[in-house]
């Protein structure tokens, strides 16, 4: 089944250049997903009463058209299936206007539940209700693997804040895209109409209350590369923004 949710764009969503925040629109799908997996009987409510929450494990979204201050925009979301332990979410992002829905962005998603004690993967798509879902196609948009920055010109940390954390009570997925935009925004700062704007997201590893993080930056002029460093020295996000 597809699900349609509707967003008003408001003055405190969008940043200096009156463009949406790129983590505020991660934060819109993220909430449609929620939303949909609600309605299907998947939603979080449902896994906790098995102490077991999704998790977002990979994202792509590609823009052409950045929404502003007045814009009404609608998501589309759908499920992709579930195989293999995972779960593939679709989105397809349309601005309204007079005329009708007009097609400005779109994005590929890819999700797994893990119990909450043991913070490792469940395989639970074999029983109802994951059986009965109706599943739709496959965008034509892969995330990217990215690997670990071997060089990098640039270099930030940041620190987990209580605001940072989510019912799981580790850092948010948004939050991420928050403090690499804070680290580095220049991308998005030279994004003009006409090119396309995408955002790559590769999560690995959860950080928490406290944990000091190191942003390592491989900064071109069309793009960046992100490594997000636990504390131990794990790789927690993999990331990359770029204007095509």
């Amino acid at each position: 089944m597809k699900y349609q949710f509707e967003y008003s764009i408001h003055n405190q969503d969008v940043d200096a250049n009156s463009r949406l925040r790129l983590y505020t629109l991660e934060n819109y799908l993220l909430d449609s997903a929620g939303l949909a997996a609600d309605d299907l009987g998947i939603g979080y409510r449902d896994l906790l009463r098995d102490n077991q929450a999704w998790v977002l494990i990979r994202m792509v979204c590609k823009l052409t058209y950045v929404p502003t201050v007045g814009d009404t925009i609608v998501i589309e979301t759908w499920v992709n299936g579930f195989k293999h332990g995972l779960s593939p979410r679709e989105f397809v992002l349309y601005r309204k206007t007079s005329e009708g829905l007009e097609p400005i962005a779109k994005a590929h998603s890819v999700w797994a539940v893990i119990d909450l004690t043991s913070r490792q993967l469940q395989n639970v798509f074999a029983r109802e209700p994951y059986l009965s879902i109706e599943c739709h196609e496959l965008l034509d948009l892969k995330t990217a693997r990215l690997r670990p920055l071997q060089q990098f010109n640039l270099t930030d940390t940041y620190k987990i804040r209580y605001s940072d954390l989510d019912y799981n009570s580790h850092c948010n997925s948004c939050k991420y895209l928050e403090m690499m935009l804070n680290a580095n925004h220049q991308i998005v700062d030279n994004w003009s109409e006409g090119q396309t704007l995408s955002f790559d997201l590769n999560y690995q590893h959860e950080v928490y209350l406290d944990d000091v993080v190191t942003i390592n930056m491989d900064v071109q002029d069309n793009e960046i590369t992100y490594d997000v460093i636990c504390p131990n020295g794990e790789h927690s996000v993999l990331a990359k923004i770029a204007k095509i």
